[in-house]
């Protein structure tokens, strides 16, 4: 049997305090207690068996093991472990191939998702790394779990700091470690400190960073990047909606080269087909912020207008050097707030997968969501996306190369629904052929209409399908 496996990172369950001690605690991560879930999606058309291992940071089985068949195309929902207490990682092994998301949430005030990783790599970038930063006191933290067959020699390159090696860490085979920016000597005692990170090891791991601050009782999930692009695309950003106080993206883009800086351009395209541009220049395996206040405040650097209503997409259009590039995306909007990651061109495929799609739901908290689907390939194409356990679809038309559709379905699809969605690109509107050359990506955003609950907001980005013709 052929095994699919998909690891989901930092899967922090229920009550720490059990576990460590306080002091412990408070430095491992921002907020008192964490939960986690993980939905897992079939991709297929048939019934896929698949098997969930939980292991401790240690790297031992514990707890439990989960064995489970999921239907064509459906989702299933695996909470919180039957424990008082668990810190550690998954390992979900399948027959077919599925996608899986997580979602972290901090004593039910900071939430955020991130997508499943279905392998490591020897070196890992991470775009955001915060220490004390900005009037919120925004601190990162990551998890670094240990994929390979042997005992891993994990290395941390702030580019903050001085040295080409500021921590090491052993984990042993699956066991994971949290690496929190909040503790480290070289990041502490400076004020407000922005930076990236370079992890490597010599076995391969995957990495998840959590950026948090409890003044706004806020949190922004995302993955770290074993490799990158010279032309990104970034398929949703949204400052100054409606006004220059509410919505803004920023955007932190990693040149993933070791010894070359190198200029970037990049377009924004607005739904309405209005375009402006943003060029700067990156250092050598660092991070340089787009977007964010620059939409807000203005800048030499953008020649969008200053507090423009902006609503659509962006992608590198200039590269002096042709370097690899990633980029983490952050959204917010007071104390709601987001993290995707950048795509790759290469990575779009005809077909892609929303494993966990809300429609008022969750009572008092009222979330909903919606996604968003751009077109990466060269030539337009038609897509629709089908909902598992409801007969509405989305026909989202024609997108054009770098167009963008969305869709909220907020009144299509039944209160309270918990499902997950598939969406296939087809040669034309009436969606019975599929575009087999076509090449899509996508997010979802998932929001809260509730009162009083923090922060109602979260991200994750799109599993790609390949399909054969």
């Amino acid at each position: 049997m052929k095994y699919l496996r998909i690891t989901v990172i930092c899967l922090l369950v229920l009550t720490l305090v059990v576990s460590f001690n306080p002091t412990q605690v408070a430095i491992a991560q921002m907020f008192s207690t964490y939960k986690s879930s993980v939905t897992v999606q079939n991709l297929n058309n048939e019934v896929v068996t698949v098997t969930l291992e939980y292991y401790s940071g240690d790297g031992s089985v514990a707890h439990r093991i989960i064995n489970d068949t999921i239907a064509a195309f459906q989702v299933v929902e695996y909470a919180t472990l039957p424990v008082s207490s668990f810190e550690g990682s998954l390992v979900i092994s399948a027959d077919k191939p599925i996608g899986a998301v997580s979602m972290l949430d901090g004593d039910g005030k900071g939430r955020g998702m991130y997508t499943g990783s279905t392998s490591g790599s020897t070196n890992v970038v991470l775009p955001f790394m915060m220490n004390n930063w900005g009037a919120s006191s925004w601190n990162t933290y990551f998890s670094v779990q240990n994929v390979g067959a042997t005992e891993a020699t994990v290395n941390v390159n702030y580019a903050f700091c001085p040295g080409s090696s500021n921590k090491t860490v052993t984990i042993p085979p699956n066991a994971m470690k949290i690496v929190n920016q909040a503790s480290e000597p070289c990041l502490s005692g400076h004020g407000r400190v922005i930076t990236s990170a370079v992890v490597t090891s010599n076995q391969p791991v995957v990495v998840v960073v959590s950026q948090e601050s409890t003044r706004v009782n806020s949190a922004l999930v995302s993955g770290g990047y074993s490799s990158g692009s010279t032309n990104p695309v970034i398929p949703l950003v949204n400052s100054n909606n409606p006004t220059p106080d509410a919505w803004r993206t920023a955007i932190a883009m990693f040149n993933l080269d070791p010894v070359q800086s190198t200029t970037v351009t990049l377009q924004y395209v607005r739904k309405d087909g209005f375009t402006c541009q943003e060029t700067r220049t990156i250092a050598p395996n660092s991070a340089t912020e787009f977007g964010g206040n620059a939409f807000i405040l203005g800048s030499p650097a953008l020649t969008c207008p200053k507090g423009v209503r902006f609503i659509g997409a962006a992608y590198v259009t200039g590269n002096s050097n042709n370097v690899e590039l990633v980029a983490t995306v952050n959204q917010d909007r007071g104390t709601l707030a987001s993290s995707y990651s950048s795509f790759n061109r290469e990575d779009g495929t005809p077909r892609i997968a929303f494993s966990r799609f809300v429609n008022r739901y969750g009572g008092a908290q009222d979330w909903d969501s919606t996604f968003t689907v751009m077109n990466v390939g060269s030539s337009s194409t038609f897509v629709e996306c089908e909902y598992t356990n409801s007969s509405y679809t989305s026909k989202l038309g024609e997108i054009e190369p770098n167009g963008v559709r969305e869709d909220l379905p907020r009144y299509q699809l039944p209160a309270n629904y918990s499902g997950g969605a598939i969406c296939t690109a087809y040669t034309n509107a009436s969606y019975t052929t599929i575009d087999y050359s076509a090449s899509i990506i996508g997010i979802v955003n998932t929001r809260g209409h509730g009162v009083g609950f923090n922060d109602l907001m979260t991200t994750y980005e799109a599993v790609n399908v390949d399909l054969i013709p």
